[in-house]
């Protein structure tokens, strides 16, 4: 996903490098557009991850605001990082068997 992002240069957006710029009063012409440019820009990159989620995980953030906050969530939820749980993460896998009747998508998305 992260190079999908990186192509449509959308990354900086999700990773928190590109921030909304602040407000100023009175407002400018110049900042009302880099404003109305950064939230496009968000358009853009939620709609990009949500067009590669599945249901259940578009449920998990679909109260979410921003781009950040949605790739922030995301990460949270599905990136195991520590030794522990890629451990636990490899045994389930390779304990998982599918029986002759089980639809193989809904098996792969079990894992």
């Amino acid at each position: 996903m992260e190079i999908i992002l990186e192509k449509q240069n959308l990354l900086d957006l999700v990773n928190g490098t590109s921030v909304c710029p602040a407000q100023v009063h009175p407002p400018t012409v110049a900042n009302t557009q880099a404003i109305a440019d950064w939230k496009k820009e968000d358009l853009n990159a939620r709609l990009e991850l949500l067009l590669h989620m599945e249901d259940t995980q578009k449920q998990t953030v679909i109260t979410l605001t921003i781009a950040r906050e949605i790739w922030t969530r995301l990460m949270e939820t599905y990136e195991h990082k520590d030794v522990a749980s890629q451990i636990i993460n490899l045994k389930n896998l390779v304990n998982m068997t599918m029986s002759n009747d089980q639809d193989t998508p809904k098996f792969v998305e079990s894992w």
